[in-house]
């Protein structure tokens, strides 16, 4: 049988079976649907956040860093990547503190700051947000999925994980991606370790592995060129992309008890911490295996082959399903709450998020067919959420009343002065972009916060 045939059908037995018994007051109600009557797990919503922010593309480009730029590169990816995991249990604690009954951050934003125009450009980045999230990772699935498998097309892969997330997604609502979440993350939190493991064991153990890395791959870790990039460039596309998703706050929404959520967090990044290191050293196995890399993106599925066969693909294959799965039912929750308690708050809302989510679906297919590449989808809406990371955190952590209009049109003006550089191709690099369209609007912030306390 096709190694993705039957990843496909262990994969939906899996995913059928997780969701299976949820109560009805978790799929028919508002607070069951969108935030789990704000009861869930910490650890259930650890594993959950871990699960969304581990993008499909963290495994792909993890294998690239470490074939491609060596291992100083990639400590700098994975060092930027936690730190900003682990920071977020405060942003998350600061949210329950000043709005604990929200459904939606954007309805936070909207209450803190009072501006019609910037909750709308909320609500607009974060269903981009979900869109892109959904892209991204059906795209960096297709990319693993395509070498395993070879009768099976692109099209078809990417509309079976589509068509599974989307249907328990609709039918058990956020309750059904955090326990699903919980059981994906484990999942490839197997492949890393004992995968991961087996590799380093075969290669002649750890220190043979890391000998021939640093051989083949050789930096110095303080090398300022990996420090910006991908260091400082990492940092800041990660902080936008936490920030500007509303799963995230859905998610810590879901909690409800503001004394869990640092824990939880701490306890999503240790997760991904190991579940990287295991990947990016399955990856670096490569060097001391002598397997000749056909893509250093495929890094570690190509090691995984060569040591396991058939077998380790399938497993591998269940795996990448679920991860992929994991990131595109957080992103059917953000847009589907969006759409029911924002955009038609007087419709039924359990209907109208299925609606969103339907919408949400066909629109990030569409754009997934497209197969764009991965650091260009990474790169281009990346340096857009970070537009919203200032006037996030100052809404989260400073109290003061400020002018926000003309938060916002540097916002606006900001945007579209990078929309026209990627059309236009100005020569401007991903990482002074992501500069920019962080420090405008803090800035600006920061002017009218000082403005303000003198005006007092």
């Amino acid at each position: 049988m096709d190694i993705m045939l039957l990843s496909l059908i262990l994969f939906v037995i899996i995913m059928v079976a997780s969701v299976y018994g949820i109560s009805i007051v978790y799929r028919n109600s508002k607070l069951g649907f969108f935030v789990s009557n704000r009861e869930a797990p910490w650890w259930q919503v650890g594993f959950s956040a871990a699960a969304g922010h581990m993008y499909m593309f963290s495994i792909v480009m993890t294998a690239a860093f470490a074939t491609n730029l060596g291992w100083v590169a990639t400590t700098w990816f994975l060092l930027a990547y936690i730190t900003v995991i682990s920071l977020y249990g405060f942003v998350g604690r600061q949210l329950l503190l000043k709005f604990p009954n929200g459904y939606t951050f954007s309805e936070f934003i909207d209450h803190r700051y009072q501006n019609p125009a910037l909750t709308k450009f909320y609500r607009i980045l974060h269903l981009c947000a979900a869109v892109y999230m959904i892209t991204a990772n059906m795209t960096g699935f297709g990319m693993i999925a395509e070498y395993i498998s070879k009768d099976f097309n692109y099209n078809i892969l990417i509309t079976v994980i589509a068509v599974t997330a989307l249907t328990y997604s609709l039918w058990g609502g956020i309750k059904a991606s955090l326990r699903t979440d919980s059981i994906q993350m484990t999942m490839i939190f197997f492949v890393s370790v004992i995968f991961g493991g087996y590799a380093i064991l075969t290669a002649g153990g750890i220190g043979t592995v890391l000998d021939n890395w640093h051989a083949a791959k050789p930096g110095v870790l303080f090398d300022t060129k990996y420090v910006l990039e991908p260091g400082l460039l990492i940092f800041l596309l990660i902080l936008g992309s936490i920030t500007a998703d509303n799963g995230n706050f859905q998610k810590q929404f879901s909690i409800g008890d503001k004394n869990k959520i640092v824990k939880t967090y701490f306890f999503a990044a240790a997760v991904l911490l190991v579940v990287h290191v295991g990947l990016i050293l399955l990856a670096a196995s490569s060097f001391s295996l002598g397997i000749n890399l056909q893509d250093p993106k495929l890094a570690g599925t190509q090691t995984i082959e060569h040591l396991l066969g058939y077998w380790g693909l399938v497993i591998f294959g269940v795996a990448i399903l679920a991860k992929c799965s994991s990131s595109i039912d957080t992103a059917f929750n953000s847009a589907g709450s969006i759409v029911a308690n924002d955009l038609l708050p007087n419709k039924d809302p359990i209907w109208a998020s299925r609606l969103g989510m339907i919408v949400t679906m066909i629109v990030a297919y569409g754009i997934a067919i497209l197969k764009i590449d991965l650091l260009i989808l990474i790169a281009t809406f990346g340096a857009f959420r970070l537009l919203a990371v200032a006037p996030t955190l100052y809404a989260l952590f400073v109290d003061s009343k400020i002018d926000i209009r003309p938060v916002f049109w540097v916002i606006i003006v900001t945007g579209l002065a990078a929309l026209c550089a990627l059309i236009f191709k100005w020569p401007v690099d991903k990482l002074t972009l992501s500069i920019v369209a962080f420090s405008l609007p803090a800035l600006t912030l920061l002017y009218q916060h000082r403005k303000a306390r003198h005006a007092e």
